[in-house]
Parts: C-alpha cells; structure tokens; sequence
C-alpha cells in the first residue's frame, strides 16, 4: 500500500508539473521585470494562489482568491480576498466540530458536507507607493503582475495576477 502511495505521489507531481508547463496560453514565456512606475499597474487584477499543508495526519488545503484595485492617480490600493479551507485526514470527522468552532464568527461560511471554511475579507485599503509593492514584478505586456507568496517568512510560491 506505501509503495502504491509514493507510485500516486509521484504521478501527481508528474501532472502538476506537466499542467505548469501546458498552461502557457500562447506558448510564450513571460518576462518578468521590476515595477517602475504606478502607472504600470493601475487597474484591477486577479489572482488565486493553492497550497496544502499536512500536519499531525490532517491535511488542510488553502485557496487564496484575490482581487485588488489599484488607482495609480491617487496612489491608492484595496481589494478583498476569499479564503477557502478544506480539511482532510485522518479522525477529520472527530476534530471537525472543534475546528468549525475555532472559525465561529459573522462572515464566516462553513460546509459540513465538504468539510470546507471560506471567509472573505477586503484587504487592508490606503496610500502605495513602489516601495511599498515591494517584490512584485509585471510581465513584458503588463497583463499579468507575479507577487512571492510566503506564509511566516516561507516563500510558499508565486500568485500570478491577471488584469482585468
């Protein structure tokens, strides 16, 4: 059954990887470069970002959904962003109801049936500057910007964000 396992994570490291290189929708690569000016990323952009994270045999899959408008005139950002939590594991069916409870508050949706949380929230709004973008960089037709994702100080990978 172990050798079935790793055969099964193997494959879908296999297809996650194939997906990546597959998914270029115009079989170009993007360039990325630094942001030089508001301008650049005046508008609005989407992104979603997917990680998972298994500890103690729970497995806790996050999906990050991110919308934010920036207004390059007033230098000024917000946005929302949706958070969606499936959980799976082992004694998942024991620990769901402590988990719902460490999640009870107003805005806060929960499915019993998938074992999902998903809470929306809007993102901090204010003034930008560039510095204040930090890391985020565009690509060469300024259709997408690439941000590094980290969750305490771990680079967890890139959020890719489309404008809209």
């Amino acid at each position: 059954m172990a050798n079935k396992k790793i055969w099964l994570g193997m494959l879908v490291i296999v297809l996650a990887f194939g997906m990546t290189v597959v998914s270029c929708d115009n079989g170009t690569t993007d360039t990325w470069t630094d942001i030089t000016s508001l301008s650049q990323v005046d508008g609005t952009w989407k992104g979603s970002f997917t990680y998972t994270e298994t500890e103690d045999g729970f497995t806790v899959r996050t999906n990050l959904e991110i919308t934010q408008t920036i207004n390059a005139t007033a230098a000024t950002m917000s946005g929302n962003v949706t958070i969606r939590m499936t959980f799976s594991g082992t004694g998942i069916a024991e620990a769901w109801p402590f988990i719902k409870e460490m999640f009870e508050e107003e805005g806060v949706v929960v499915n019993d049936s998938t074992r999902t949380i998903t809470i929306t929230e809007p993102l901090p709004s204010g003034p930008i500057t560039l510095a204040s973008l930090g890391d985020i960089q565009i690509n060469q037709s300024g259709s997408k910007i690439k941000y590094p994702y980290s969750d305490d100080g771990e680079i967890l990978g890139d959020i890719i964000f489309n404008k809209q």
